[in-house]
């Protein structure tokens, strides 16, 4: 599936070429409220299988609504605070799908802070080549101008951060992670990130590296084969979720301001939804390494 994914990422590369900026927003955020969401619209079916199916279903569902609406609340009423919980937490997200791979389960701290700097080294590469763009974005998610001198300086400490953290975990790591397969990765997103627009450059990334590999983990999980049908048992388990979720963004485009950038709404939307799937990855994850 791998070498689909690097082509699939070089015909966004290419395609890009032939689109005008407009439409790659367009298309970018049709891949994101399409595969984006959907990725995370069976969690409580995850949790439910996870204890047996001994959890009610409507319970878990309050919990998951529940936690939304607080994250939404701390991110409207608090929202300096709500935006570094969301880069937090996406941050170890995005590390998490990558680095997954650990040598009977032996779980160490410094494995947590490994994940969380591969996946900030990620976003901070693609917020330094967008940095005039981001700088905006940020400043209309939380009134705070950012200098964009600062994306450069966290992407040098992030890998950094990687490169030390990857030696002091070395041994945790199964014997198949491909360390230069790690490397032209993150060459890879560079290369996204630098020669695509800021939408369609996270669009491709967020889509093909973190969207795709986790629906067919999730599938493997729930029905033990990722297969054309139990990608529809996938998509029709979740269907219900992703008509609520649609339905959620499309009150952030009527309800926010309309001079606000299309691209401040859909960030603030990712990170309202963001909070609990994150939650139900982190938990799943670690009742593996139980």
């Amino acid at each position: 599936m791998t070498k689909y994914l690097i082509l699939f990422s070089f015909f966004g590369i290419w395609i890009s070429h032939f689109i005008d900026k407009q439409n790659q927003i367009i298309l970018g955020f049709i891949l994101i409220i399409t595969f984006g969401i959907l990725h995370g619209c069976n969690d409580l079916i995850l949790i439910a299988k996870e204890n047996n199916y001994l959890y009610n279903i409507y319970n878990l569902l309050a919990k998951y609504i529940l936690v939304l609406f607080a994250f939404s609340v701390l991110f409207y009423n608090f929202k300096v605070l709500g935006f570094l919980i969301f880069i937090l937490i996406s941050a170890y997200h995005f590390g998490e799908q990558h680095l997954p791979l650990l040598k009977n389960n032996n779980f160490k701290y410094s494995y947590y802070l490994f994940r969380f700097s591969y996946g900030f080294s990620i976003l901070s590469i693609l917020m330094s080549f967008h940095a005039t763009e981001v700088s905006e974005i940020i400043f209309e998610m939380i009134t705070y101008k950012i200098s964009e001198i600062v994306f450069k300086f966290i992407v040098a400490i992030t890998i950094l951060s990687d490169i030390v953290l990857y030696f002091i975990n070395k041994k945790l790591l199964k014997n198949n992670f491909n360390e230069l397969f790690e490397i032209f990765l993150l060459l890879l997103f560079t290369m996204i990130f630098k020669l695509t627009p800021l939408i369609w450059g996270f669009s491709l990334y967020f889509i093909i590296w973190h969207s795709i590999p986790s629906i067919k983990s999730q599938c493997e999980y729930l029905y033990n084969d990722f297969t054309l049908k139990t990608l529809l048992y996938y998509i029709k388990a979740g269907i219900a979720t992703w008509v609520v979720s649609v339905i959620v963004l499309l009150f952030y485009f009527i309800f926010l301001n309309s001079n606000i950038m299309i691209e401040t709404i859909l960030f603030c939307f990712i990170a309202a939804i963001t909070f609990p799937h994150v939650l139900t990855i982190f938990y799943l994850f670690n009742k593996k390494t139980e």
